[in-house]
C-alpha cells in the first residue's frame, strides 16, 4: 500500500482543511511534513498457521515482515447455525427491545458529546483507580475502554479494505471513540532505517473515516520470518548475529510451522550500544514522530509494544519445541544466575544438586515434560531439578523485564501522558512454565505499565460457551491496572484467513450478538475493557446489527461502571463469593506442563467453575499477602499450591477466619509438611505415583450427587491425609478427600486437579457462598448483577436462587420481579441474560439505560 484510497484521501482533505492544516498554492495540494505515506516494503504472503497459546500476530499495515503464528490450539468444533429470530421463544418475558430481530437507533447515552474529542495538544491518557475500579481517562475525562480493532495491513493485502473502512465508520456512528491500529516497524531494525509510511497509512486509514477517534497504537517489534523465504529483514539480521538465532534441543531453529527468529534474550535486538535501529530506538522514533505530529499527536493515547511468539510475549516455540538453546540465551541465563546467587558458587551447586556446575558452565536445562515429552512426574522435587526451577524463573524475568523496559521508554518519551499496554499473563491458557507468563508481581507493581490484554480463551468461546479469561483478571484490576479482553470473535467463516482452523465463526450474526452480550457483561461487573476485534480486517464486524447491539450495551456499561463502589476495607469494587488463588511459584514446580498444566490451569479451575453457578474471581497468592481478596469471599480455592513459602503462609492465615472455607486441590509440591498441617489442620504425607480417581466414602453434603470428585489424572508424587481430618473420599487405600473444621475456618483437601461442577457447588454451599444457578450454564456475577449465558442446544426454564428476598430486573426481558427469593425464566439455548438484583428503588436511582420502572 503506497497511497491512501480515494475515499480516504477525500476525507483526509476535509479533515485537514477543517483543522486549518492544508496549504493551497496555485490550486496545488500540499500536505504538511509527515502527512502521507512514504516508501514501504512489498507485501509478504499471509501466515498459514494458528497460535498455540494466544491470538495470531497481526501483519503490519504495509506488508512489513510477518511472524508466522504458532500451530495448534484447536478451537471449538464449527458452530451449528443458530435459531432464526422468529423461532426464538421469549419465555415469561416480553420480547427484547434491541434484540436479534431489530434494534433501535443508538441510545442518546453514547452520543460523542459525552466523550472527549481530540484537540490540538498531544492527548493525555491514564488509568486511575476510582471507587475500586480502574478507570481510563482521556484528557481528564472518563472514557469507557470499549475499543475497535481492525487490521489495516492485512485488509489491504487481502483486498477487504471496503469492509474494514465500513467498520471505522460504524464505530464513529455508534459511539465507540477509541480504535486500535497496528503497525509492524520491526523490519526497520534490520534495514537500519526509519520510515513513516507504515505509520501514516495505518493511522490515516482510521482517522479519515473516524476523525474524532482516539488511537491505541500496537507496535510490532519482534523479528521472525519463515525460514528460507529469501532476503528478509530477519535473515539479514540473523546472518549478522548468528548467536541470536533461536535454537532448540532437537537441533532445529524453526518454530511456529517453519519460522525462525531472534531470541528475546538478545540485547542487540532490544538495545544496541551506539546504534539507532534497535527495538527501543525504533519504538522511540515512532513515539517522537507521533508526539510532534499535528494530526496524530492529539489522537494517539498509548502504545502497545508486541514481540516474541505471536506478538504476545511468549518465548518462541515454548510449547511445541521447548527451551531456547541459542548461545545468546545461554549467556543471558548465566548472567541471571550470577545475579540471583550473588556469584556464590556453593549456593548455585546446592540449588542444582551438582558438585561440578559453575557460572561459566551452567547451561539451559532441557526441562522435564517439555522438549522430551516426559510424562512420568507431575512436580519437580528431585535434588537435580534446581536447574529447571531456575530456568522457569529466568523465563519469567526475561519477558517481564523486556516489557518493563519498553514501558519505561513509553513513559519517558511521552512525559507520562501516554498509556503503556501489553499482552501478558495467559496463566490459564498456556500449558508450559517456560512461556514467560507466570510472574505478575513485578508488572502489577510497575509504574510503567497501565493495562494488560489477552484474547478470551480459544476453548469453548462461541455461542453457548464459556468466554473464559486467560489471566487472573481480578488480581490485575485489584492492583489498579486495567484488564482489556481482545474479543476476536469471528462472525464470518473463511478458509483463507490464518486462524480459520482453530477459531471457527459463530453460527450467525444473532449468535455473535449474544456472545458480545456475554463478553460485555463479564467485563461490566468488573469495570474491565475490551476491543471488539476484526483480526484480519476481513469484515468480522461489518454488519450493522452488531453495532446496534454495541450501541445498546455501551451506555449500560458506561453508566453501570460509574456506579460501582468498593466497600469499606476492600481494595476492589468487584465482590465475588469464590476466589481462585493461583500460586505462580507453584507453577514453576510443574514437571508435566502439557498434561498437568491443562488439568490445573486450562480446564481444572475454569470450565467446571464457570458452569457451577457461583460468582468467582481469579487472583494470585500475592493478593493474599497484600490483603486484596474481597471481604465478600466465602470460599478460597488454591489449585496446585506446590510452593507455599512463609510469606504466603502468613497471607493465607490472615484470611482463615470469619467462617471461610479453604479448598486445596492437587497436592502441595515442596511445601513443608508442618506448613501444610498449619494451613489445613490435617496431617498429610507424600506417597508414590498413582493414577487417581477420588471415590466418595459414605455420605456428606460435599459429595452429594457424586460418584467421583473429578476426572482421573496422573499424580507423582501423591499427597494424602493421614490424620486429623474427616474422611470423605479415597483413591485406592489413600485418603484423598477430607475435611477439617478448625472452628473459625474450615479446610477441604481434594487430591485432584479437575473437580466437577457438582463438587464446586457442594463446597460453595458448605462454605456459605450462594449458588445462583445449577443448570450448568455459564455465570458471571457480583453481589447485584448476574450475567447468564445458556448452553447451546439446551433451551428451557432456569431457576435463579438469591438466598434472600430481593427485587430482580430481567434487563433484556424488561421485567421486574419484586420481593422474591428465586426467579424462574424460560431461556433459549446460547442466549445471554442480565439479572440485576437488590432493592428496586436503589437500582432505579442509578438511572441505568434500558432499566424501566
Amino acid at each position: 500500500m503506497n497511497s491512501l484510497t480515494r475515499t480516504q484521501l477525500n476525507r483526509l482533505v476535509a479533515l485537514v482543511v477543517a483543522g486549518g492544516m492544508l496549504l493551497l498554492t496555485g490550486g496545488v495540494l500540499l500536505t504538511l511534513p509527515g502527512i502521507g505515506p512514504g516508501p514501504t516494503p512489498a507485501p509478504t504472503a499471509p501466515p498459514t498457521a494458528g497460535p498455540s497459546d494466544g491470538s495470531p500476530t497481526e501483519p503490519g499495515p504495509t506488508g512489513a515482515e510477518t511472524p508466522t503464528p504458532q500451530e495448534g490450539s484447536p478451537g471449538a468444533s464449527p458452530s451449528e447455525p443458530g435459531p432464526s429470530p422468529s423461532s426464538i421463544p421469549t419465555g415469561t418475558s416480553s420480547p427484547t427491545p434491541g434484540g436479534t430481530t431489530s434494534t433501535p437507533a443508538p441510545t442518546p447515552g453514547v452520543t460523542p458529546a459525552l466523550f472527549p474529542k481530540p484537540g490540538t495538544a498531544p492527548a493525555r491518557a491514564a488509568v486511575t483507580m476510582k471507587n475500586g475500579v480502574p478507570r481510563l481517562t482521556i484528557n481528564g475525562m472518563d472514557n469507557p475502554a470499549l475499543i475497535l480493532f481492525a487490521n489495516v495491513g492485512y485488509a489491504y493485502y487481502a483486498g477487504t479494505v471496503d469492509a474494514m473502512e465500513r467498520q471505522w465508520d460504524y464505530a464513529a456512528r455508534y459511539g465507540v471513540n477509541i480504535v486500535n491500529v497496528s503497525i509492524e516497524p520491526a523490519w526497520m531494525i534490520a534495514h537500519e532505517t526509519f520510515n513513516t509510511g507504515d505509520i501514516d497509512a495505518a493511522l490515516m486509514s482510521a482517522i479519515s473515516l473516524h476523525p474524532d477517534a482516539f488511537i491505541l497504537l500496537r507496535v510490532g517489534l519482534g523479528l521472525s520470518a519463515p525460514a528460507g523465504s529469501g532476503d528478509t529483514p530477519t535473515k539479514r539480521w540473523l546472518d549478522q548475529y548468528p548467536d541470536d538465532r533461536v535454537r532448540f534441543a532437537d537441533g532445529t531453529s524453526t518454530f511456529d510451522g517453519g519460522s525462525e527468529g531472534v531470541t528475546i534474550a538478545s540485547d542487540l535486538w532490544i538495545t544496541r550500544p551506539g546504534e539507532n535501529n534497535d527495538a527501543r530506538d525504533i519504538l522511540g522514533q515512532v513515539i517522537d514522530y507521533i508526539s510532534e505530529h499535528p494530526v496524530y499527536g492529539p489522537r494517539v493515547i498509548g502504545y502497545h509494544p508486541t514481540a516474541a511468539s505471536t506478538g504476545e510475549w511468549f518465548n518462541w516455540g515454548c510449547r511445541e519445541k521447548g527451551v531456547d538453546l541459542s548461545p545468546t540465551n545461554i549467556r543471558k541465563f548465566r548472567t541471571f544466575l550470577r545475579d540471583k546467587y550473588g556469584n556464590d558458587m556453593a549456593a548455585l551447586r546446592a540449588a542444582w544438586g551438582s558438585t561440578t556446575v559453575t557460572f561459566d558452565t551452567a547451561t539451559v536445562p532441557v526441562v522435564p515434560g517439555n522438549a522430551n515429552r516426559s510424562e512420568t512426574r507431575t512436580v519437580l522435587l528431585q535434588p537435580t531439578d534446581g536447574a529447571a526451577l531456575d530456568y522457569y524463573e529466568y523465563s519469567d524475568w526475561l519477558i517481564t523485564s523486556r516489557i518493563e523496559e519498553l514501558g519505561e521508554l513509553i513513559k519517558l518519551r511521552t512525559s507520562g501522558r501516554a498509556l503503556s499496554v501489553t499482552f501478558y499473563g495467559y496463566e490459564m491458557e498456556v500449558t508450559t512454565p517456560i512461556s514467560g507468563h507466570f510472574d505478575w508481581t513485578p508488572l502489577l507493581s510497575s509504574k510503567n505499565v497501565d493495562a494488560f490484554a489477552s484474547p478470551i480463551s480459544y476453548h469453548d468461546r462461541n455461542e453457548g460457551g464459556l468466554g473464559a479469561f486467560m489471566a487472573p483478571v481480578d488480581a490485575i484490576q485489584s492492583a489498579g491496572k486495567l484488564w482489556i479482553v481482545e474479543s476476536d470473535i469471528r462472525t464470518k467463516q473463511s478458509t483463507t484467513e490464518p486462524d480459520a482452523s482453530y477459531n471457527p465463526a459463530c453460527g450467525s450474526i444473532e449468535d455473535a450478538i449474544e456472545v458480545h452480550r456475554r463478553e460485555v457483561g463479564a467485563l461490566m461487573i468488573r469495570g474491565a475493557g475490551t476491543w471488539f476485534m476484526d483480526l484480519w480486517g476481513a469484515g468480522w464486524l461489518d454488519d450493522e446489527r452488531l453495532w446496534q447491539n454495541i450501541s445498546e450495551l455501551a451506555p449500560l456499561y458506561r453508566a453501570y461502571v460509574a456506579t460501582l463502589r468498593n466497600k469499606a476495607g476492600d481494595v476492589s469494587a468487584y465482590r465475588p463469593q469464590v476466589a481462585v488463588v493461583l500460586d505462580e511459584d507453584g507453577v514453576h514446580r510443574m514437571a508435566m506442563p502439557l498434561r498437568t498444566g491443562r488439568d490445573l490451569l486450562y480446564y481444572g479451575v475454569r470450565e467446571e467453575l464457570y458452569r457451577s453457578g457461583v460468582t468467582f474471581g481469579y487472583y494470585t497468592t500475592e493478593d493474599l499477602v497484600l490483603k486484596r481478596i474481597p471481604s465478600s469471599v466465602r470460599l478460597v480455592v488454591l489449585p496446585g499450591p506446590f510452593h507455599i513459602d512463609a510469606r504466603e503462609e502468613a497471607g493465607i492465615r490472615a484470611y482463615q477466619k470469619d467462617g471461610r472455607t479453604f479448598l486445596f486441590l492437587g497436592g502441595f509440591g515442596d511445601t513443608p509438611v508442618d506448613r501444610v498441617r498449619a494451613l489445613t489442620g490435617m496431617d498429610m504425607a507424600v506417597f508414590g505415583q498413582e493414577s487417581r480417581t477420588i471415590v466418595p466414602s459414605g455420605t456428606h453434603d460435599l459429595t452429594t450427587g457424586m460418584t467421583a470428585v473429578g476426572a482421573p489424572f496422573l499424580s507423582n508424587p501423591t499427597w494424602a491425609v493421614t490424620g486429623g481430618g474427616e474422611i470423605l473420599g479415597r483413591s485406592g487405600t489413600l485418603t484423598t478427600l477430607a475435611l477439617r473444621d478448625n472452628g473459625s475456618w474450615k479446610a477441604v483437601y481434594a487430591g485432584c486437579l479437575w473437580p466437577t461442577d457438582v463438587f464446586y457447588r457442594n463446597v460453595a454451599r458448605y462454605a456459605g457462598a450462594q449458588v445462583y444457578l445449577d443448570s450448568g450454564d455459564t455465570v458471571f456475577g457480583n453481589d447485584e448483577l448476574l450475567v447468564v449465558h445458556t448452553r447451546k442446544g439446551v433451551p428451557g426454564s432456569r431457576t435463579l436462587r438469591f438466598g434472600r428476598k430481593v427485587d430482580v430486573y430481567d434487563y433484556f426481558g424488561r421485567r421486574w420481579y419484586l420481593g422474591v427469593e428465586s426467579v424462574t425464566v424460560s431461556l433459549p439455548g446460547a442466549r445471554t441474560a442480565y439479572f440485576f438484583f437488590g432493592d428496586r428503588a436503589e437500582l432505579l436511582s442509578r438511572k441505568l439505560p434500558g432499566m424501566t420502572s
